[in-house]
């Protein structure tokens, strides 16, 4: 019995970013879900590794975030963790 031929897969046309919308309303939800996320991560690192280590390892990942984003958008980050952390003693 002689292998069956295959067709050759067709690519579909891919959304471009261009072609999505999203509001205003779910950006900052996403991103302050975000800023909650990096919160429970350091918290998590202190506790495996100690404040010391944790902070180390902090300032690594907000250098990477800033490469990645730019500056603005690590200092963004930063500005609603602490603004999360504010409500949460205050």
């Amino acid at each position: 019995m002689k292998p069956q031929k295959r067709e050759k897969a067709v690519p579909t046309e891919r959304l471009a970013p261009s072609n999505i919308t999203i509001s205003l309303e779910t950006i900052e939800h996403m991103k302050n879900c975000e800023a909650r996320e990096w919160i429970t991560r350091y918290r998590t690192k202190q506790k495996e590794v100690g404040k010391v280590a944790a902070l180390t390892w902090w300032h690594g990942t907000i250098a990477d975030i800033a490469k990645r984003r730019g500056q603005k958008g690590a200092d963004d980050l930063k500005q609603r963790m602490n603004r999360i952390q504010n409500e949460k003693s205050g």
